[in-house]
């Protein structure tokens, strides 16, 4: 499910959710690791960005 969806589905009226899900991480990693697609997904929306 996009970032999005879960977005309009839980009602999040921010991208409070981007850091309620980082707090999780440790608990989602070894589901989310069992799918590499959705992993890198996940990775790319919740790290923050890399600065030069």
């Amino acid at each position: 499910i996009p970032f999005d969806v879960v977005k309009v589905k839980g009602r999040w009226a921010s991208d409070a959710f981007l850091v309620y899900l980082r707090r999780h991480a440790q608990i989602l990693a070894p589901y989310m690791q069992a799918q590499p697609v959705i992993h890198k997904a996940f990775l790319h929306y919740t790290l923050p960005p890399i600065r030069h």
